[in-house]
């Protein structure tokens, strides 16, 4: 079994040494996203972008930043994952991503470029 933990914003920023980096879109909304980790999800208004919603996880080694917006019941709006631009196992990151959300990669919408 994967051991995890959401963590707050403010320990999400407070560990942050470089700007966080896209890792991948996952095929999940907000709302499947929160069934699945069984956290909820922080919901707040973003000037330009609208409403966001946010959840921090601290995974084995790394943590993580998921990020959605508009209506989070709308299956085209999914949701992506960030990490800190100072990662240095960003393929290791994303293996274990794909574990807790029980996915392989070619079911993600989106990988990023690393």
């Amino acid at each position: 079994m994967q051991v995890f933990e959401q963590i707050s914003n403010n320990q999400w920023i407070s560990t942050l040494k470089e700007p966080s980096i896209f890792l991948c879109q996952i095929p999940f909304n907000v709302t499947e996203s929160e069934s699945i980790l069984n956290f909820p999800f922080a919901e707040y208004h973003e000037d330009g972008l609208g409403v966001v919603f946010s959840c921090f996880l601290q995974l084995t080694k790394d943590k993580v930043w998921l990020r959605g917006f508009g209506d989070k019941e709308q299956k085209m709006e999914t949701v992506a994952v960030y990490c800190s631009g100072d990662i240095s196992e960003p393929k290791e990151l994303l293996q274990e991503l794909l574990l807790l959300f029980s996915l392989n990669k070619t079911q993600l919408v989106e990988v990023g470029d690393f």
